[in-house]
């Protein structure tokens, strides 16, 4: 039986030949062989009585061990199994066969990643499909909605942390990523494609790093505005009220709600609660998404919006009459905002996530995205006049949520 465990340890990892072969070996066709009887009943004629009767005694045979009995006939041996041999050599297979299934299981499970994303799916399909064909690696990716953005992908992954789902955190943002970093949902991973990140741009023990900038900007209908009449920073947009009507993204989720978090651990919250209960007054249009600000521009029906910097390009590639304003700072409302990748601590698949993660943050990823016009700038190349103290803002996500939602949500 030892012999047997021993046999199913081995070939969970071997090939099925190999296992055969190493319990029931085959049998040599030249072996020595002594007196032959071909008929074990004795009707035909032996050449040694005494050998045949033997063999023949042999069936009624049942050793006190009740696992094997040799019957040496001259130069042959002859090994009897009895019945309860044979049950041990059939569980034996039972535990070779079950834990060679179940490593088959376990290298099937191994050999896919999944990943979490708020980034907008007709940009990360192709990539993650990319990196399938070249890892052999099957990606199962996990999408987000426009209206909750990485807002609700952060919540799921919280709520999964002690029996975590997902390999990756793929963000459009770094707000969540950060707050997930602070929650301990994140595990530290120095991916050597990330070498030349700027500090700024990822977190200090590498729980996050940055990919592309995404702009803050404040999108002009040129019908509506006049040439040098446009808003230049958050206040004449929002509450000045340079323009006849604005837009904003609910400043409850996305780029929206991480540009919040930056001027709350700025200014702090009366005079950034101030800016946002003046736009309410103002009659500032609160829509659910950057994409929708971008369109209503487009279309007329708002003079102005804040919107993201993709979005605004996605409309101005389709032919509207619009112009970009990108404020000069970040108290201005101006914000380079990264997107982030986070392996999962405990994640199931940690080798093929660190592998996804290593591709996602290379440099001719990045690059593709930023042709692609996903993102404004490389993360390489952002302006230190943007980009603000990540780490203090993700400290502030919880107590800006709630002064937010007390104004708009009201």
């Amino acid at each position: 039986m030892l012999l047997l465990l021993s046999a199913s340890s081995l070939c969970a990892s071997a090939p099925l030949r190999l296992c055969v072969s190493f319990l029931f070996p085959p049998i040599s066709q030249k072996q020595s062989r002594g007196p032959q009887c071909n008929d074990l009943g004795g009707r035909s004629a032996c050449p040694d009585p005494v050998t045949c009767a033997t063999i023949r005694s042999s069936r009624n045979l049942r050793p006190a061990n009740g696992v094997r009995l040799k019957v040496h006939l001259g130069t042959r041996t002859v090994a009897v199994m009895t019945s309860l041999a044979w049950t041990l050599v059939l569980g034996g297979l039972t535990i070779l066969f079950g834990t060679a299934a179940s490593g088959c299981r376990q290298a099937t499970r191994s050999a896919e990643v999944v990943v979490y994303t708020s980034v907008d799916e007709p940009r990360a399909e192709p990539m993650l499909r990319q990196f399938e064909e070249s890892s052999g690696l099957r990606v199962r990716p996990v999408y987000d909605v426009e209206a909750s953005k990485t807002t609700g992908l952060a919540s799921r992954l919280v709520a999964e942390a002690t029996h975590p789902r997902a390999d990756v955190f793929w963000s459009s943002e770094v707000i969540q990523t950060a707050w997930l970093a602070e929650r301990g949902v994140l595990a530290p991973y120095a991916s050597p494609s990330a070498t030349d990140v700027p500090e700024a741009l990822r977190d200090d023990q590498w729980r996050w790093t940055g990919m592309g900038l995404r702009f803050r900007v404040i999108l002009v209908n040129a019908h509506l505005v006049p040439e040098g009449m446009e808003p230049q920073t958050l206040r004449e947009l929002l509450v000045d009220r340079k323009v006849v009507s604005a837009g904003m993204a609910l400043p409850l989720f996305g780029t929206s709600f991480t540009q919040a978090t930056v001027l709350y651990s700025r200014w702090g919250p009366e005079r950034a609660g101030e800016l946002y209960r003046d736009a309410v007054a103002s009659g500032v249009h609160v829509l659910d998404g950057n994409a929708r600000v971008a369109t209503l521009v487009a279309r007329g029906t708002l003079a102005a919006g804040l919107t993201d910097g993709d979005d605004a390009r996605a409309a101005v590639a389709r032919g509207a009459p619009l112009r970009i304003v990108v404020p000069a700072g970040l108290d201005e409302g101006g914000l380079a905002i990264p997107g982030t990748v986070a392996v999962i601590r405990g994640a199931p698949h940690p080798v093929a996530g660190h592998a996804l993660a290593d591709w996602l943050l290379s440099r001719a990823v990045e690059e593709r995205l930023v042709a692609s016009g996903y993102f404004d700038r490389s993360v390489r190349e952002a302006p230190p006049a943007l980009v603000p103290d990540w780490s203090a803002a993700a400290r502030e996500v919880e107590p800006v949520r709630r002064h937010l939602e007390e104004i708009f949500l009201r």
